[in-house]
């Protein structure tokens, strides 16, 4: 029992991250685009407190007006903070590097487009009776996350359209 014990405990120890006040390595996914091009349009269709401005959800989004993280009631509509621009990049990310398989659309891109137009089930369609949040892969936004999933740039010195008063 010792022996297993020990054993355990030593591939926990192997497996434990060196300095855990350092974040996590993300994916090469360019940051001055998601902050100028794609969290305006994630902000304006997905963080409604029903949807993924529920802090419930696997996936949610701070907004202003919306969720908030650590910001008084009073104060919901100032700009978004570095800490919540921050896990909204994160939490998005981490949904445009995973997918159901090697040659399916990362989830980023498949939940929110209307099952009739090639996407996943998504309960955000049967909530509002209509078409899903992109009817297609021809809606801008869409085409917009689309590019960023590809690897689009953004000029780092673009104004982040969130926090313009």
């Amino acid at each position: 029992m010792r022996v297993v014990l020990g054993c355990s405990l030593l591939a926990l120890v192997a497996c434990a991250q060196r300095d855990l006040s350092a974040p996590a390595p993300l994916g090469q996914l360019d940051e001055p685009y998601f902050r100028c091009k794609v969290q305006p349009i994630l902000v304006a269709r997905c963080s409604f407190l029903a949807c993924h401005g529920d802090p419930g959800r696997p996936y949610r989004l701070f907004a202003r007006q919306q969720l908030r993280l650590g910001v008084p009631p009073r104060d919901r509509g100032i700009a978004l903070t570095e800490a919540e621009t921050r896990a909204n990049y994160s939490a998005t990310l981490g949904f445009a590097l995973q997918g159901l398989g090697e040659d399916a659309d990362p989830l980023l891109l498949s939940k929110p487009l209307d099952e009739d137009g090639g996407g996943l089930f998504h309960r955000g369609r049967e909530m509002y009776r209509g078409p899903d949040v992109f009817a297609s892969r021809d809606d801008v936004d869409y085409r917009t996350l689309a590019a960023w999933v590809g690897g689009e740039k953004a000029d780092p010195g673009c104004p982040d359209p969130g926090n313009l008063p």
